[in-house]
């Protein structure tokens, strides 16, 4: 079977996701800046061929089963990362009232105040590099924890962590759109100069794009290369964190990949300006997706102590 890390159903629904986004182009006043197209393209013409060289040489008598699957995975992501984000900014564009009044109201019947964590963070230089630090790197992050699977030879999780990842996102497209927000940190921060202990003004860098492209009156051009989230509620970033956490389950990957998540998951308030309604909706949005697609028959077992030894022919099978 040449696809093992992804199926026939990914590409449809990434193909799906193509049209939409074409459709969208067309009615409205968006354009895609084409000259930055070429690199992510080339990318993924690249690991195309090396998938496709990769399957050649195992019908040659050389198997090589886990670079084919890295480039398989790769060449997934590379098409994701250019049509998911595109997505996320045209939906944005729907006419739906901000919702922060109502988000920061959720935080306040849970008993969280939002500020006093905001400045409890503030306080502590180190703190603040760290979880920077964690919330920039969540890509990098995933791309090794699906590596070090693959090498593991737990290809059904890659699978499984893909598709999840997949629908996740666009689940937290079509919510977000719905439930725009500005973000807690533009919100309740009514002077960000006076914390000065970070480099840079936290949890605002989509301000520019999110105004823009809620003003009828702007002609808005996306660079496929620089297309940061919108999505405030729910928090995507945390339900990022939980597959990773769900996909680490009963390997050594999970003590670095769970403390890597809670510290990244900790950051998304101040870095991602989110409220807390946010993150919890966020894993819940995960936790709801994950439960769905593990039950699809070649998923079976799949978290399973007893079959953790047969997952990596299993996969091969599913």
């Amino acid at each position: 079977m040449i696809l093992t890390v992804t199926s026939r159903r990914l590409y449809i629904g990434l193909g799906a996701i193509f049209a939409a986004n074409m459709a969208i182009l067309a009615m409205t006043r968006a354009t895609i800046d084409l000259s930055n197209v070429y690199w992510p393209l080339a990318m993924a013409a690249c690991f195309g061929a090396l998938l496709m060289f990769s399957i050649r040489m195992e019908t040659d008598g050389n198997p090589t089963p886990r670079a084919r699957y890295f480039c398989e995975a790769m060449l997934f992501t590379v098409l994701l990362s250019l049509n998911v984000p595109v997505l996320n900014h045209l939906t944005m564009m729907a006419p739906f009232a901000y919702s922060d009044a109502i988000l920061h109201s959720a935080d306040l019947a849970m008993g969280v105040n939002w500020i006093s964590y905001f400045e409890f963070v503030h306080a502590r230089p180190a703190l603040i590099a760290a979880m920077e630090l964690s919330y920039n790197y969540l890509t990098p992050v995933g791309l090794i924890v699906m590596t070090a699977l693959i090498v593991m030879g737990r290809t059904r999780r890659v699978r499984f962590h893909i598709e999840v990842f997949f629908y996740t996102a666009v689940l937290c497209i079509i919510v977000g759109a719905a439930f725009p927000a500005l973000a807690a940190v533009h919100v309740l921060i009514p002077d960000l100069a006076i914390y000065t202990n970070f480099d840079a003004p936290p949890g605002v860098y989509h301000l520019p794009w999110l105004e823009a492209l809620r003003d009828p009156s702007q002609q808005i051009t996306l660079d496929p290369n620089n297309l940061p989230g919108l999505v405030t509620f729910p928090s995507f970033h945390t339900a990022s964190g939980v597959l990773l956490c769900i996909i680490a389950w009963r390997t050594w990957l999970m003590v670095p990949v769970t403390a890597y998540s809670a510290l990244m998951i900790a950051s998304s308030p101040v870095f991602g300006g989110h409220y807390f309604i946010d993150l919890i909706a966020g894993a819940l949005a995960a936790v709801a997706v994950a439960t769905l697609v593990a039950r699809q028959t070649c998923y079976v077992g799949l978290f399973a102590k007893a079959i953790e030894t047969r997952d990596h022919a299993e996969g091969q099978t599913a």
